[in-house]
């Protein structure tokens, strides 16, 4: 028998095993969508930055905001003192009163204000939110280059990335000759150091060959070693291994950090919510697992850009919290 004909054998018998218990959303960390949506949009000259924020609405009426972006968890206050005058207070941090206004129509409310902040000077802030957000399903084209995906990792050994986890930014961008290129910044976790630095956040560029994109089996999701990794994929399957995770329930798989090259099984359709921008994607996935389970993966439906959502690994996790897209319109 050819080693083709075996590695089909063996992915049909993983795939109609019976492998236990199916995968919980907890499991693959699908969780709950966040209940409210914002884009933000922050203009001074320490910086200059456009994207996904979190919200917290810590009171409706008069509107009192925390608004914390992804990209570097920046933390905003918002808040009013009155709506009949509209008029702003001034915030921790600020030399003085906000000056702006709030629009509320349905369930969306857009915030624009001039900020005199006590550090960086002058300061220009726009919001635009989503309060009672339904999630739809993504556009055919989601993951078109210049989308940014902004991931959460949470490590069982630092408890306090259980709260807030580690941030990874991964920006899309795709060669001319079939390659996928991310341009990526990750947060370091200082306990992998071997040296002591002062620097937080480590950068670079990852260009994943045709080949690699088109039938790779390995996976390396490991963006702190400021390398790439030409012979393996980052953060996709291959195309070939999602076809065959669809259509057999099973496909070669190689992730370094979970085990051995071995099989990755199809556990079933599950749907993960996530924010872009301001609104929320119900995007569709597949949860499959590696490893005898030590690896747990929700991997996009999509057979051209099989991404993987989240991923459950020894020792940490990885989940995509939102998605900033290129041409969003909005502040």
């Amino acid at each position: 028998m050819t080693r083709t004909a075996l590695l089909a054998l063996a992915m049909t018998c993983a795939a109609k095993k019976k492998a236990g218990p199916s995968v919980s959303v907890e499991d693959a960390w699908l969780h709950p969508a966040p209940a409210a949506v914002a884009r933000l949009s922050v203009e001074s000259a320490a910086r200059t930055w456009r994207g996904p924020a979190r919200l917290a609405v810590k009171s409706a009426d008069p509107l009192h905001w925390e608004v914390e972006d992804f990209d570097q968890a920046g933390l905003y206050e918002v808040r009013m003192e009155s709506t009949a005058p509209p008029r702003f207070a001034q915030v921790p941090g600020a030399a003085a009163p906000d000056e702006g206004l709030a629009v509320t129509e349905g369930r969306r409310t857009t915030v624009t204000l001039r900020r005199q902040d006590a550090a960086h000077g002058p300061m220009k802030l726009a919001i635009a939110a989503d309060l009672a957000p339904v999630a739809a399903p993504p556009p055919a084209d989601w993951l078109r280059p210049g989308t940014t995906l902004y991931y959460g990792l949470t490590f069982d050994n630092l408890p306090v990335t259980k709260v807030v986890p580690m941030g990874l930014v991964v920006r899309l961008g795709a060669g001319s000759d079939g390659s996928r290129v991310l341009t990526w910044k990750v947060e370091k976790d200082p306990f992998r150091e071997t040296e002591i630095t002062s620097e937080r956040v480590v950068s670079g560029r990852t260009l994943v060959p045709p080949a690699v994109v088109e039938k790779g089996t390995r996976l390396s999701d490991r963006f702190g070693r400021g390398e790439s990794v030409p012979e393996a994929s980052s953060l996709f399957l291959s195309r070939a291994g999602y076809a065959a995770l669809e259509s057999m329930g099973g496909t070669a798989f190689h992730d370094d950090e979970v085990g051995p090259a071995g099989v990755l099984v199809r556990v079933g359709p599950r749907t993960a919510v996530v924010q872009a921008d301001d609104a929320l994607w119900a995007i569709p996935v597949v949860v499959a697992t590696a490893a005898g389970g030590k690896g747990v993966y929700a991997v996009a439906a999509d057979a051209k850009e099989p991404l993987v959502v989240s991923a459950v690994r020894p020792g940490y996790r990885m989940k995509l919290m939102a998605i900033g897209r290129p041409d969003a319109a909005g502040p």
